[in-house]
């Protein structure tokens, strides 16, 4: 072959290697860009991982790949993908299969010795460290690092590590987040085991750089994502502790939502003591234990441990602050505390001088293990602290305990602050309630000394108030329970019945400005006194005069030597005057208590037209004023009298609308106001009608009348019988004057009976 020939035969060749290197290179460009779109558009974290190895191994014929990724804390490489195709391994990824194998561990690798320095004789913890590449043709032939590792693996399985490439994973901010390990590049043709073309080193690593971007952004929108689930988590909680009224439920909440954050095996919720003198155990649960104890249950021992749960002490004997256990610490002080280990205290916790004799003994009877712990304080509104909630053994998804991560105490310490502030709330609430409930006791002893003070003013209307008290909410309870009839819809709630309670003891507070001559006028001419004394006295004295005037007549008689029967028609003239006069003052007696027809008024009127002759003076038998009250044709009282006693309910509303009164009694003055109102109008003080009464003062209108018309304690009327008093009742319904619903129903269910049997004499139970 001429020279010529085997120089085109050479050229022909190599333009077929450059040729077939150039396609190669745009067909790995091409697969490149291929695979930054296709990790670009991956979310799932463990398909971009297993990803990245599939296609760097594609790239450089590698047997053998293991990408490990720096934890959070960037003090160690952990492995998430290994895979070995000679061995027919694969682990991690999607599969999830634990990476681990049956004779060689494969722990992860440091970035630092225990004394602080960088662990650079690791090939996969130097790249981690420095950034830079390494590629190595025969691990067994290099130096500077330390290969035991690889060389154990091969002498337990078989296999033969040979060349390897290390590449760090850097993402856009030239951060580095794992390395790539890949391993045993083999020959296209031969498969043999050969060195890490450099030609790929560059192409590899932008490959490592697309993965550590994608997965850098697929981190922080998981993180992200993880954020906003916790969010509104945590507003759902918040939201959930808000309502909770229950101190027990709300205590368990707690406890089982930071569990359930955190993924704690145990937890323990301590509360402040009332004297903030020591820590109360309040929730103990254990899953690992099966212990479940919850405040309500109050126990003071555990059923799977044989010792009790001690308060902790938040000072000692001598007053100085118990810092030696954790949960004391951290309420004294208000830090949060992580420690990953107890048995094992890292050096920033070791100077404070923690004594875990508790725990430690605790395991020791109970078979547990105590190690990673977060305890952090509860803290309120106010940031006062009110409790400790104390986490135990956090988990990962193979349940191995693990130490609390620093990102959850945030998220922790933001539900211990909810809580506090939900259990501080809760707390307040409770307070509120039984301020309330003792301001309510307070008012009723006020109303019920308001009552007394009437009482001891008019014996009989103390003993009015009670009976009209209860009269009223024998009927609104019956109107409760009706399910039937006009009032079927008619239901008064717990807040109303209080309402309708206080009003019927109120109803007649205005009498307390009631002269009590008027609310105890017996007789027409009572004030002060009973003015018909006064007249009787006067008629004895106009007797003394007509007597008088007698006598001197019969010495006149005497003394002029007349005849007798001059004397004895005196004397039958004295007689009958003296009858008379008598007569007249017992008829103004009766006028004094009974009812005035037009005949007794003419009567009477001629009675006090008589005058007498005393001390100079010509005086009446009876004052204008006299015959005023006394002409009183029903009652007691005068127009301007009963104007006065009617202006009780008037000053009902001017007392009662004085007071404060929450919203849910708001109708108290409303209600007792109206007791005098009528459904036609006539009533007082308001002349209100018809549905502009309230039920409930209507309902008061006819306990009131009906106990005025029976009760036995007036000393101005006689007590009505049981069918009289319904008579009179059922008239003022005829005559729209009470409501006809509410009175059907105080007799058709037996009401009226039943006050009677308790309330009224037995002569009057006539019905």
């Amino acid at each position: 072959m001429s020279q010529d020939s085997r120089l085109n035969k050479l050229l022909q060749t190599v333009v077929r290697e450059v040729s077939l290197y150039a396609e190669d290179q745009i067909k790995h460009i091409r697969q490149g860009a291929e695979i930054g779109k296709a990790l670009s558009a991956e979310s799932d974290i463990n398909k971009i991982l297993e990803m990245i190895v599939n296609e760097a191994r594609a790239m450089t014929r590698a047997d053998a790949g293991t990408l490990y990724i720096l934890d959070k804390d960037k003090k160690e490489l952990r492995a998430k993908i290994l895979q070995n195709n000679s061995m027919k391994i694969q682990m991690g990824g999607v599969k999830n299969i634990d990476i681990s194998l049956p004779d060689v561990p494969l722990p992860n690798v440091p970035l630092y010795y225990k004394n602080g320095e960088e662990n650079r004789s690791n090939v996969s913890s130097y790249a981690a460290l420095t950034g830079e590449t390494i590629n190595i043709p025969d691990v067994y032939k290099a130096k500077g690092f330390d290969f035991t590792g690889p060389r154990n693996y091969d002498v337990s399985t078989g296999y033969r590590s040979k060349s390897m490439l290390v590449i760090p994973l850097k993402n856009h901010e030239n951060h580095i987040i794992g390395v790539l390990q890949l391993l045993n590049a083999q020959d296209i043709e031969t498969g043999e085991v050969v060195a890490f073309s450099s030609e790929y080193v560059d192409m590899i690593a932008s490959l490592a750089s697309q993965a550590a971007v994608v997965l850098t952004n697929t981190w922080l929108i998981q993180n992200l994502k993880d954020r906003i689930k916790r969010i509104r988590k945590g507003a759902e909680i918040g939201k959930a502790l808000s309502v909770e009224r229950d101190i027990s439920k709300l205590l368990e909440m707690i406890v089982d939502e930071a569990r359930a954050m955190s993924k704690a095996d145990a937890g323990t919720l301590y509360i402040l003591d009332k004297d903030q003198k020591y820590l109360q155990v309040e929730i103990f649960q254990n899953d690992t234990m099966k212990t479940r104890m919850d405040g309500a249950k109050k126990i003071a021992s555990l059923p799977n441990a044989p010792f009790p749960l001690p308060h902790v002490p938040l000072y000692n004997e001598k007053g100085k602050g118990n810092y030696s256990q954790v949960s004391s610490y951290v309420a004294l002080t208000g830090e949060i505390v992580n420690i990953p280990d107890v048995y094992d205290i890292p050096g920033m916790y070791k100077n404070k001088g923690f004594d875990f004799t508790g725990p430690k003994n605790y395991d020791k009877k109970s078979g547990y293990l105590s190690k990673s712990m977060l305890v952090i304080p509860l803290k309120n509104h106010e940031n006062k602290i009110i409790g400790v909630l104390q986490l135990l053994n956090a988990q990962n998804k193979s349940g191995e305990v693990i130490a609390f991560s620093p990102d959850l105490e945030n998220l922790v310490a933001s539900l211990a602050s909810q809580a506090a502030v939900a259990l501080t709330n809760n707390q307040l609430i409770r307070d509120l309630k039984d301020a309330l409930q003792k301001i309510k006791n307070l008012f009723d002893a006020f109303i019920k000394s308001i009552a007394t003070a009437i009482e001891k003013k008019s014996l009989y209307t103390g003993g009015h108030i009670e009976r009209v008290v209860k009269l009223t909410m024998m009927i609104a309870k019956k109107i409760n329970e009706t399910s039937e009839g006009p009032l079927k819809d008619a239901c008064f709630d717990e807040n109303e019945m209080e309402e309708l309670r206080l009003a019927a003891w109120m109803h007649d507070i205005g009498k307390i400005t009631t002269p009590q001559y008027i609310m105890d006028k017996a007789t027409k001419l009572e004030a002060i006194v009973d003015r018909i004394h006064l007249i009787e006295t006067r008629f004895h004295l106009i007797a003394k005069s007509v007597e008088n005037r007698y006598l001197q007549r019969k010495i006149e008689i005497l003394q002029s030597g007349k005849n007798f029967s001059e004397t004895e028609h005196a004397d039958k003239k004295f007689s009958n005057e003296i009858k008379t006069l008598y007569e007249e003052l017992e008829f103004i007696r009766l006028c004094n208590r009974d009812f005035m027809d037009e005949d007794k008024i003419k009567h009477l009127r001629k009675i006090a037209g008589k005058t007498y002759f005393m001390n100079g003076e010509t005086l009446p038998y009876l004052t204008r004023d006299e015959v005023r009250n006394l002409c009183v044709r029903k009652g007691t009282l005068t127009d301007e009298e009963r104007e006065i006693i009617e202006n009780h309910a008037t000053m009902t509303w001017n007392i009662l609308f004085q007071l404060p009164f929450p919203r849910a009694l708001a109708s108290v003055p409303d209600y007792a106001w109206a007791h005098h109102e009528k459904l036609d109008g006539s009533g007082y003080p308001q002349g209100l009608s018809g549905k502009d009464i309230p039920l409930q003062s209507r309902i008061m209108v006819i306990a009131d009348i009906f106990e005025a018309l029976t009760a036995g304690d007036r000393p101005y009327k006689k007590p009505a019988t049981l069918s009289e008093a319904v008579g009179i009742l059922e008239n003022m319904k005829k005559e729209n004057k009470i409501d006809p619903d509410v009175y059907d129903l105080f007799i058709k269910e037996g009401l009226y009976r039943e006050y009677a049997k308790k309330q009224m004499n037995p002569e009057q139970l006539d019905h």
